[in-house]
């Protein structure tokens, strides 16, 4: 089985053994490096936390040098796509479930942030677990619920969603979709529009997930 074997980690700016995980999940070609800097300033909020960025298993498609990708949008048909989801987050799953144990920490001490891709993939994965996070904060992404999947809704933990209304990669409108569906669920969840945003994050939507994670 295909397993995520290269991360980037950043520990507790405390000194103290970590009291929450945070993992991030970068998006379509990047890789770990373009998330990781971000825990200089959650740590800010969460200064006991211990911050990961995986590489996405799969190598990117494209032709991008060091890219990765969780699942390919080379096909945009849910019959080749959603068994690439199903895979990834297995895939997912597996590492997750070693960090925390690695840490002695449980799902509620989780907290998954996640870029577009990564976005649609910290909230599938969090929606298919049995067990229920801390919170996710996702950028700019999309929502796949498991149920469009034939699978389950395994737990309900609380969401941020942050999308730029200028998005021309991931369209904002894919947040006002993901919040009605939410809504449909009751899982409980913020949305946040970023004013003249492109496909990215600022510190605007910075200072948004960090008031989020304050929060929960």
């Amino acid at each position: 089985m295909v397993k995520i074997t290269q991360f980037f980690e950043s520990a507790s700016i405390s000194g103290k053994k970590p009291d929450k995980l945070v993992i991030f999940l970068h998006g379509y070609g990047s890789n770990g490096k373009d998330l990781i800097g971000l825990a200089t300033e959650f740590a800010k909020v969460l200064p006991n936390a211990y911050f990961i960025s995986p590489n996405a298993p799969f190598e990117f498609e494209g032709f991008i040098h060091d890219g990765y990708q969780w699942f390919s949008l080379a096909n945009y048909d849910p019959k080749s796509i959603y068994p690439q989801i199903i895979e990834a987050n297995n895939i997912l799953e597996q590492f997750i479930n070693l960090q925390l144990k690695k840490f002695d920490l449980s799902h509620k001490d989780l907290i998954l942030i996640g870029f577009s891709q990564g976005s649609m993939m910290s909230m599938y994965n969090s929606l298919r677990s049995k067990d229920k996070f801390g919170g996710i904060l996702a950028y700019s992404g999309k929502l796949i619920l498991p149920t469009l999947l034939g699978e389950i809704i395994g737990s309900k933990p609380q969401m941020c969603l942050v999308h730029g209304t200028h998005d021309s990669v991931v369209p904002h409108a894919h947040m006002i979709e993901a919040r009605d569906l939410l809504e449909k669920i009751e899982v409980p969840h913020e949305i946040h529009s970023v004013n003249g945003l492109d496909h990215g994050i600022n510190s605007y939507g910075i200072r948004i997930g960090m008031n989020f994670l304050e929060k929960i």
